[in-house]
């Protein structure tokens, strides 16, 4: 699947995307450096992450499991 630039996911699909984690899991590993950064959308600041980012992240992190 070809991922768009402007492609982006709210925080509840994210969560299901990467296995059912919580927002304080994917907030300390944004707080840690370790996750691509949110783009804050809205008038209500909403956060959404660009799928190409958390794509891009997943692969890192499958290469380093296989590494280990």
């Amino acid at each position: 699947m070809e991922i768009n630039e402007l492609q982006l996911i709210a925080a509840q699909p994210l969560r299901e995307l990467l296995g059912g984690v919580s927002d304080m899991t994917i907030l300390r590993w944004m707080e840690a450096r370790q996750f691509p950064q949110p783009v804050v959308a809205g008038g209500k600041g909403r956060r959404f992450w660009r799928l190409k980012d958390v794509a891009a992240w997943q692969e890192q992190n499958l290469r380093k499991s296989k590494v280990a």
